[in-house]
């Protein structure tokens, strides 16, 4: 039971610093135009 919760654990860990990857570079881009 307790490796099933910790491996949807580190998905949901992944989507999540996907998440942040994709909105780095979205803000990367942002700045980039401006300059």
């Amino acid at each position: 039971m307790s490796k099933i919760v910790k491996d949807s654990n580190e998905i949901e860990a992944g989507i999540l610093n996907l998440k942040n990857d994709r909105y780095i570079m979205y803000r990367y881009r942002l700045l980039n135009k401006r300059n």
